[in-house]
């Protein structure tokens, strides 16, 4: 893990459907946050917003694994 990451992932309703991802933000390491997010591009505009107010740049992980 990088000391600034976002790591997305899916999560799943029990009948197996998609439901919203799961976005956590780590900052050297440590977790500061996370959110439920819609898709790909709710979470980029929240990656922004997190490098934006804290003046850092984070890397972007999304897993895909399937249930």
């Amino acid at each position: 893990m990088s000391c600034n990451e976002i790591a997305i992932h899916k999560t799943y309703k029990e009948n197996g459907e998609e439901g919203k991802m799961r976005m956590f933000v780590y900052t050297n390491g440590t977790k500061i946050a996370d959110h439920m997010v819609e898709d790909l591009a709710d979470a980029v505009r929240i990656k922004e917003n997190y490098e934006s107010s804290l003046n850092i740049r984070f890397e972007f992980s999304y897993t895909t694994k399937t249930p």
